[in-house]
């Protein structure tokens, strides 16, 4: 209720977000848009934020902005699910001797990255990219799905 309550006070004008606001991306060629429980809200961000947005389509973010002219101007993001519905991690890719490995944004933590198609992802070295998956045991992450944010440079 209190979310539903905030949304249309941001949408009556311009706001800053206290909190994040959660809702599901969508991409619809190059326009941007956040459906926060069933009000889609066009979003509008720097060109590097929007292109890894553009990159979110159908996954759950939480995102930090201001509305001004009915238009969400996101500041910063998390993501919270893949496109998936799966839990979602996000961070630079490292690919050592042992495998590839998220050093994850959020936590800090090295999550080593089990997946079928090793060398397509070894190809990702410094990356960022986002996973989603089911972990197998301590720190190690059976990937389901992944897409890059940033590619690398």
């Amino acid at each position: 209720m209190i979310r539903i309550a905030l949304l249309c006070l941001l949408l009556a004008g311009c706001a800053t977000t206290r909190g994040p606001v959660h809702g599901i991306v969508q991409v619809d060629g190059d326009a941007v848009s956040l459906d926060v429980r069933g009000q889609v809200v066009p979003v509008a961000a720097s060109r590097d934020l929007l292109a890894e947005l553009r990159r979110l389509d159908r996954a759950g973010v939480g995102v930090r902005g201001a509305i001004q002219g009915g238009t969400l101007r996101v500041r910063s993001y998390e993501l919270v699910e893949g496109p998936d519905g799966l839990p979602a991690y996000y961070g630079t890719l490292v690919v050592d001797q042992g495998g590839p490995v998220l050093k994850d944004e959020v936590t800090g933590a090295r999550i080593g990255l089990r997946v079928l198609d090793l060398e397509e992802l070894r190809q990702q070295h410094g990356a960022r990219l986002w996973v989603t998956g089911t972990f197998v045991g301590g720190q190690v992450l059976m990937v389901a799905s992944w897409g890059i944010l940033q590619p690398a440079e």
